[in-house]
C-alpha cells in the first residue's frame, strides 16, 4: 500500500460539524410495533393490555424539538387483521368544528363539510405511514375530536429543499390522491371532558385508528400482513389550535427541523415485532478499505482467511486491476467495491469548498505541522482542541450541480468499465471545516432554504441562523449521498452501496442512519491519539448497530476502526494491545466489522491472528 496514499486517506477523515436542535427518539433503532393476540376494541380509550406494553412516542415541536405546551404521545400495535395506532392529548379545551355528517356550524354552511377542512380549522391527529419504507405511495390519515377522518395516499413526497424525492418521483411537489378511501378502517375518539364547551376545563382526548390490511395491500410490496422484523417508515403527531382557524402548532415524531410533513426521507422507521416468532441469526458483514497490492491475490487470500465479505479498493482508474481483482475475489466469495471520493484537485479548483479566512489559516498551520494527532488534531476524527478544526485537503462543493454531474459521469464510467464490481463505497463526503461551505452557490442555496422553511413558517428568530445553517448543511449532505446512491442503482440495478462516516459531524458523530445505503461504516475507534476511551467505543458501537435502520430498512450498521501507519516508519502508532481491546468491546455487540487500511493485515500478519481470536469467523451457514 502506498505510504503517500495512506497519509492522504488518514488526513482526509473529516465530516460536517453542526449544532442542531433536532432531538432523537426515546430509543435507539426502529420503534418496535408489538403484535397483540388480544383483539383491540376501537373505542378511543386505550385500555387494552397491548397499549400498556407498547413503547411510548413523545411528540416534540416539529421544527425546534422543544417540548410542547400540551403533553401528547402515540403508540402502535398490530395483529393479523389490523394495523393499530393510538394517540393521547392533554388539552384543557377540547373542541372541533368539522363534522362531515352535519352542516357547517362555524361558518353558517348549509351543506356537509369536506373532511379536508379540518386541516384549515381544527385540531387534529396526524398519521403518516410508508409501507416497505421505500418512499412510494405513503398513507395519510387525519382525525379530529369529532371523529371526522381525512384519508389519502401520496405517490411522492419532497426533500427538505422542496425538490421531488428521487425514488419513483417526477414533476414538482407531492401528489395527493384524495379519491382513495380506506373502506375497512376503524376509528374512534374518546373525550375526557366536554366537547365544544369553552366554559369548563377538560383533561384531553384520545384516538384509536385500525387500518385493515386488505385495504392497503396494494401499497405493500413485501408481506401483508407484515412478518416479524419487517420495517416501514412513519411520521406521527397532531396540530393544535387555540380556536377555530387559529395559528397552528405542530407537535410531532420525529422532529423534522422544518415545518414540513411530506419529507419522508426524515421520517423514522417502525419495525413489526412478533414476540412468538423465532429470532434470526446476525448476518455478518466485514469490509476492508485497501490500497492496491502488487499481488492482488494476497488481498483476496487475507480477506478469505479473516472472514471478510468485501474489499473496498482505491485503484483510481486502473480498471484492468479492478477487473482482475473482481475475478479473483469472486472465486473466494468476496465482493469488490470501488472506493469513490470527492477530493478536489487543481483541475477542478473552481468547485472547491470555501471556508472562512480564519479556517483557511488554521488549515495552513496544521498542514505545515504535518503530524496527525499532534496538538490534539484528529485529522477528521472528533475535534478535541476547539471549534475551528478544519481539514488540510480540499473537497468539492456538492451543492454545485457541476459536482453532481461530475460524480455521476465518473460513477457511470466505473460501473460500465467494471461489470464485476459488487458495489460502490463513498468516502470523504463532507465539509472541509466540518460545518458547511461558504461558496456563493452554497450561500444562495442556504438563503433560499432559510426563507422557505424558517422565515415563511414564522421561525425567524425562534431558531438561530447558525442552527438553521447546520441543519441545512446536514440535509444537503445527506441528500447528496442519497441521490448518488439512487443514481448508481439506476445504472446498475442491485448494486450495493457502502459509505464511511467520519466522526467529525460535531454534535452528531454518527448521523449515518439517515443515509440510504446498504452498509454504513461509522467510526467507533479512531486512528490517532488521544485514543477513544472504552465507554465511547461501547456507546458508538451500540448506536451504529441499533440505530442503523432508523430511517432506511435496507441499511446495515458496521463498526469502523482505523489503524494509522506512519508515512515514513512502517510501525503502527496504535499499540497492538489497544487494537485488541477495541476488538473485544466491539465483539460484545457484533462480529461485523470494517477497518482501514485493510493492508495492515498483510504488513502485520500477527494482527490477523489477533483479529480471528477476538472476533471469530462467520458461520458458513449464515
Amino acid at each position: 500500500m502506498s505510504r503517500h496514499f495512506h497519509k492522504q486517506i488518514i488526513m482526509g477523515f473529516c465530516l460536517l460539524a453542526a449544532c442542531t436542535r433536532i432531538v432523537c427518539a426515546d430509543w435507539l433503532g426502529p420503534y418496535q410495533v408489538l403484535k397483540t393476540e388480544t383483539p383491540i376494541s376501537v373505542d378511543g380509550k386505550l385500555d387494552e393490555p397491548v397499549w400498556q406494553k407498547a413503547g411510548v412516542i413523545h411528540f416534540k415541536d416539529i421544527a425546534t424539538g422543544e417540548s410542547p405546551a400540551l403533553e401528547s404521545e402515540a403508540r402502535l400495535a398490530w395483529d393479523d387483521q389490523y394495523f393499530y395506532a393510538a394517540m393521547t392529548f392533554k388539552d384543557p379545551n377540547v373542541w372541533g368544528t368539522v363534522d362531515i355528517a352535519k352542516p357547517g356550524k362555524w361558518r353558517d354552511m348549509q351543506h356537509p363539510r369536506g373532511e379536508y377542512e379540518m386541516m384549515y380549522w381544527d385540531c387534529f391527529a396526524k398519521f403518516f405511514f410508508d409501507p416497505d419504507a421505500d418512499g412510494r405511495n405513503y398513507l395519510e390519515f387525519h382525525i379530529n375530536p369529532l371523529n371526522s377522518m381525512f384519508d389519502a395516499f401520496i405517490a411522492k413526497g419532497m426533500d427538505s429543499l422542496y425538490r421531488p424525492l428521487r425514488t419513483g418521483c417526477c414533476g414538482v411537489g407531492y401528489t395527493v390522491n384524495v379519491e382513495w378511501k380506506s373502506r375497512g378502517v376503524l376509528h374512534a375518539v374518546h373525550v375526557d371532558g366536554t366537547l365544544n364547551d369553552f366554559s369548563d376545563a377538560d383533561k384531553g382526548w384520545s384516538v384509536e385508528l385500525a387500518i385493515l390490511w386488505e385495504d392497503i395491500q396494494t401499497f405493500i410490496r413485501e408481506n401483508c400482513p407484515p412478518k416479524n422484523g419487517d420495517i416501514w417508515k412513519s411520521h406521527l403527531g397532531w396540530v393544535w389550535r387555540k380556536g377555530p382557524g387559529g395559528d397552528r402548532h405542530y407537535w410531532t415524531w420525529p422532529v423534522m427541523g422544518i415545518i414540513a410533513c411530506h419529507t419522508p426521507d426524515k421520517w423514522e422507521t417502525i419495525q413489526f415485532v412478533d414476540p412468538n416468532a423465532s429470532q434470526s441469526a446476525e448476518k455478518i458483514w466485514r469490509g476492508g478499505w485497501a490500497g492496491k497490492e502488487k499481488d492482488p491475490q494476497t488481498l483476496v487470500d487475507t480477506a478469505k482467511k479473516l472472514g471478510f465479505s468485501a474489499l473496498i479498493i482505491h485503484a483510481s482508474d486502473d480498471f484492468n486491476y479492478l477487473n482482475d481483482l473482481c475475478l479473483m475475489a469472486g472465486k473466494s466469495g468476496i465482493d469488490v467495491y470501488y472506493w469513490f471520493h470527492i477530493i478536489g484537485n487543481q483541475k477542478n479548483k473552481d468547485w472547491w469548498q470555501v471556508v472562512t479566512p480564519g479556517e483557511a489559516e488554521k488549515a495552513k498551520r496544521i498542514k505545515e505541522d504535518g503530524s496527525p494527532g499532534k496538538h490534539g488534531y484528529q485529522s477528521g476524527g472528533e475535534p478535541v482542541n476547539d471549534e475551528t478544526d478544519v481539514h488540510t485537503g480540499e473537497f468539492l462543493c456538492f451543492h454545485r450541480p457541476e459536482v453532481m454531474e461530475h460524480c455521476r459521469q465518473k460513477l457511470e464510467k466505473v460501473l460500465r468499465e467494471c461489470p464485476g464490481l459488487a458495489g460502490i463505497a463513498f468516502d470523504y463526503f463532507g465539509y472541509k471545516n466540518y460545518r458547511g461551505c461558504h461558496c456563493p452557490v452554497s450561500e444562495k442555496m442556504f438563503e433560499d432554504y432559510y426563507r422557505r422553511w424558517f422565515v415563511r413558517c414564522g421561525l425567524d428568530g425562534k431558531v438561530a441562523r447558525d442552527d438553521a445553517f447546520a441543519q441545512f448543511s446536514l440535509d444537503t449532505l445527506v441528500d447528496f449521498n442519497n441521490r448518488l446512491a439512487e443514481y448508481c442503482r439506476q445504472i446498475k440495478p442491485g448494486v450495493k452501496i457502502g459509505t464511511h462516516i467520519y466522526p467529525a459531524f460535531i454534535a452528531n458523530p454518527v448521523y449515518g442512519n439517515r443515509l440510504d445505503v446498504d452498509y454504513c461504516m461509522q467510526t467507533v475507534a479512531w486512528f490517532f491519539e488521544p485514543f477513544w476511551n472504552s465507554g465511547k467505543i461501547e456507546k458508538y458501537t451500540a448506536i451504529v448497530l441499533q440505530d442503523a435502520k432508523r430511517y432506511f430498512a435496507s441499511c446495515h450498521g458496521i463498526p469502523f476502526v482505523g489503524i494509522y501507519l506512519d508515512n515514513k516508519d512502517p510501525k503502527m502508532n496504535k499499540p497492538v494491545e489497544r487494537f485488541r481491546k477495541e476488538l473485544q468491546i466491539i465483539r460484545k455487540h457484533t462480529q461485523s466489522f470494517s477497518v482501514c487500511p485493510f493492508n495492515v493485515f498483510i504488513d502485520h500478519p500477527e494482527l490477523g491472528d489477533i483479529f480471528i481470536r477476538e472476533m471469530g469467523l462467520p458461520d458458513d451457514n449464515q
